[in-house]
């Protein structure tokens, strides 16, 4: 009987101990089995819908939450909205994590976690027979430019303005618009000058139709693609954080941003 106890004892404790390791490799808000994300699917190649019939988004936001997701053994679920909304939506816990084409700042960072993934540029795009040259945001004093409220984007422009202001000059007429893709529509059919972008949507734009746009204006401050999720735990950070750079060492982020024609250099530097 005792030999027969020890036997038993011996094979529990030969078993492995998943539960505690697999645990510690999930943020808490995937440890369900569920990654819900907010995005705004009007943002190409990060974010968009194929076509008027398409169910689901498609671009590399999408697959790098897939790949996410797949890290931490759950399955993603998109909550759509417009750009605005997102983080008040985060906030909101209406879902855990957002990655939607949003770059990084220090206001965010004030309110929410974030874990940068994949470099970018400010710009501003207009069409391809769009003559003259800007090499500032205050050179488009006097211009029509629109941008995406709720971005980042409007901000600068209305520092921009501040400084035209200070200056006597005449300011920029920023036109907000809910949605990128309207942004690049006003821009197409002459109703501003240019439209506030950054060079990964335009970079797909100019694949799709060579010519149709051109940059006008490059800010040559380089910002980060960032994914924000809500900052407790404390030890969701680093699990998020830990999970990217595997993705990106292994080549997979890679892979996904290959198969939507982004920089091969797009992750220099990233976690850094």
């Amino acid at each position: 009987m005792n030999f027969l106890r020890l036997g038993i004892l011996a094979a529990l404790t030969s078993l492995p101990i998943i539960t505690s390791t697999a645990a510690a490799d999930v943020p808490s808000f995937a440890a369900e089995g569920r990654l819900v994300a907010c995005i705004d699917p009007t943002f190409p190649p990060l974010e968009f819908m194929e076509s008027t019939e398409a169910e689901r988004p498609v671009g590399f936001d999408v697959d790098m939450l897939d790949a996410l997701a797949e890290e931490w053994g759950a399955k993603t679920e998109l909550v759509m909205l417009e750009f605005s909304g997102l983080l008040p939506s985060l906030e909101a816990k209406r879902c855990d994590i957002m990655a939607s084409g949003a770059v990084m700042n220090e206001e965010r960072m004030q309110k929410f976690g974030g874990t940068p993934y994949l470099n970018t540029g400010y710009i501003i795009i207009g069409k391809g027979d769009t003559p003259g040259s800007y090499e500032s945001y205050e050179d488009f004093g006097g211009e029509k430019i629109a941008v995406q409220s709720g971005s980042l984007l409007e901000k600068v422009l209305d520092k921009a303005n501040k400084q035209l202001e200070e200056d006597g000059k005449e300011l920029i007429a920023i036109q907000p618009y809910p949605k990128a893709t309207a942004v690049i529509q006003q821009v197409l059919i002459g109703r501003v000058i240019g439209g506030t972008s950054l060079d990964t949507e335009f970079a797909f734009r100019d694949m799709q139709k060579p010519g149709e746009l051109k940059v006008l204006f490059a800010d040559p401050e380089k910002q980060q693609y960032t994914a924000y999720y809500r900052k407790t735990p404390e030890g969701d950070q680093a699990i998020v954080d830990a999970t990217v750079q595997k993705l990106i060492s292994s080549g997979k982020l890679k892979e996904i941003a290959t198969k939507w024609n982004l920089r091969p250099d797009a992750f220099e530097d990233i976690g850094s």
